[in-house]
């Protein structure tokens, strides 16, 4: 828990390989797609803080944030799944 006491963007990239995956419990998630329904958002990069005690803190979305760092390390492929929202909306 010592690496994320701070803001973890102040160590950039060195932290890179330290990501992993996670994920989220269904309630949150749930709460997370209501409210992205809301803001009639398909993609929005969210902040969100796991506390020491288990809680998930949600601090802001960003409808434009950056994620291809993401896809490097932990691997997931979020180009591909913003690409097929955009393909079946043409549709």
């Amino acid at each position: 828990m010592d690496k994320a006491r701070y803001d973890w963007r102040k160590q950039g990239i060195a932290l890179l390989d330290a990501w992993e995956s996670y994920t989220l419990p269904e309630d949150v998630e749930e709460k997370l797609l209501k409210l992205m329904a809301e803001f009639r958002l398909n993609y929005g990069a969210l902040d969100i803080i796991l506390t020491p005690d288990g809680r998930h803190v949600f601090l802001e979305v960003n409808p434009v944030g950056e994620f291809f760092w993401l896809e490097r390390c932990p691997g997931l492929p979020i180009s591909q799944a913003i690409a097929e929202v955009l393909n079946n909306s043409a549709n």
